[in-house]
């Protein structure tokens, strides 16, 4: 049966094949499946293949140990030796991605540092934000990855501004963030788009310094 679609008031109406009904359908309920799949506004950066099915956070002690080995040399290496153990702000500096609530349920010992056990809740908060676990080294060194990228507030081609303002990054993480984009650390760049050299946007250009990276120096 082919649906019949009545056009205006006077009775006209014409013939909709129904399997043009059928695609449209199908191509609806796509888009909503792609969208509603997506981890965030752009979708989840991680390497999927890396990663076990949905589960346990963590799936071996193995893996929380490696973590908390790997993390330990990185803070060591970004932002220098700690008197006592590792504590959550060095962490935060040496990895830009990760959120306060990660640390949700981290136990300390009395000097402040992560215990071993905070370690091990650490990287089952993460694996549960990112919705995948972790279940070898392999996918404890993607994670560690992901928490060392530099958040990027905008690129405008000339220069980038780093998402910086409410929170200190690891100077070491820049340089090589900077480097990677084949530019160079500016420590007093500029909010404002520029062209030829010159800035652009006049008065309404806020003159306030924020860390970039230029791309046309």
């Amino acid at each position: 049966m082919t649906p019949t679609v009545k056009l205006g008031g006077d009775g006209e109406s014409f013939k909709f094949p129904t399997f043009i009904l059928v695609i449209g359908i199908m191509v609806i309920l796509g888009g909503v499946y792609y969208i509603t799949t997506l981890d965030g506004p752009f979708g989840s950066d991680v390497d999927e293949e890396l990663f076990d099915e949905p589960g346990p956070p963590i799936r071996d002690q193995a893996s929380a140990d490696y973590f908390r080995n790997r993390v330990s040399d990185l803070v060591v290496e970004r932002v220098g030796q700690p008197i006592e153990g590792v504590e959550s702000s060095s962490l935060l500096l040496a990895f830009p991605a990760l959120r306060p609530s990660d640390f949700d349920g981290v136990t300390t010992s009395a000097d402040g540092s992560l215990t071993n056990e905070g370690y091990t809740t650490l990287l089952g908060n993460i694996a549960t934000r990112h919705g995948k676990s972790v279940g070898d080294t392999e996918s404890v060194d993607e994670y560690l990855r992901i928490l060392s990228e530099v958040p990027i507030l905008v690129n405008f081609g000339t220069h980038v501004v780093y998402d910086s303002a409410d929170r200190e990054i690891s100077s070491s993480l820049i340089a090589e963030s900077c480097s990677h984009l084949g530019g160079k650390v500016n420590q007093c760049g500029s909010m404002c788009p520029r062209l030829g050299g010159e800035m652009l946007g006049g008065e309404n250009c806020p003159a306030v310094c924020v860390l970039t990276c230029d791309l046309d120096f």
